[in-house]
């Protein structure tokens, strides 16, 4: 049962690389010298509403500013995969949606053409993550459900549990307490003492009187 449990996790987080790895590529793709553009000009630059096609099949639909993608508009990329959201510059910035050819999506907010701030990601077999985010992983407090039911929910770093959190497993079991690089530490707290246990412990001294009770 745990080592299918770390499979999951560990095809969950290639998942995840894999993913943003395509983003990656993604936003490496966006050359505004080449293609086609259909739209608005100002001033002899692309600006208002417009449409650039690529040989290589991309697309934007959407508005411009003195002659870079800003505002709001759609990006389809070569693979089929699909940005929808802000823009500022010629990066994505703000909130937006980014779908992979997959079906794998991410909702939220964006950062320099970077998933950062809050928002989230649900993967094509069904499992999710939704917190916090930083330079295109999962930085902070989130919650993740798997396709199984397990769901954890604490502090992330790198993609991976770190901190103080709860696992709720889909059997029933559940962890709670400290993660170190995606582990849970088991609690090696004492047991809680019995009351003559303690009372033997504290070397302590009777005074008083004792009352003898009748039967």
């Amino acid at each position: 049962m745990k080592n299918s449990m770390k499979t999951q996790i560990l095809q969950a987080v290639l998942g995840l690389f894999l993913c943003l790895f395509a983003f990656s590529i993604h936003a490496q793709e966006l050359d505004l010298e080449t293609g086609q553009y259909d739209g608005k000009f100002k001033a002899g630059l692309r600006h208002g509403k417009g449409i650039m096609k690529w040989k290589d099949g991309s697309q934007y639909t959407g508005q411009w500013k003195t002659g870079n993608i800003h505002g709001y508009g759609t990006f389809r990329y070569k693979d089929g995969s699909q940005y929808r959201g802000d823009w500022r510059n010629g990066k994505r910035n703000g909130m937006g949606s980014l779908i992979w050819a997959d079906g794998t999506m991410y909702q939220g907010e964006f950062i320099n053409d970077n998933i950062e701030g809050s928002g989230k990601m649900t993967f094509s077999d069904g499992s999710s993550h939704d917190g916090q985010w930083k330079n295109n992983n999962a930085n902070g407090f989130g919650v993740h459900t798997w396709e199984s039911g397990t769901e954890y929910s604490g502090t992330w770093k790198d993609n991976l549990r770190e901190g103080e959190g709860i696992c709720i497993h889909h059997d029933g079991r559940i962890e709670q307490g400290t993660w170190k690089n995606d582990e849970f530490i088991p609690c090696e707290c004492k047991s809680i003492p019995t009351v003559s246990e303690a009372w033997n412990a504290a070397d302590a001294v009777f005074t008083g009187k004792v009352q003898s009770v009748e039967k």
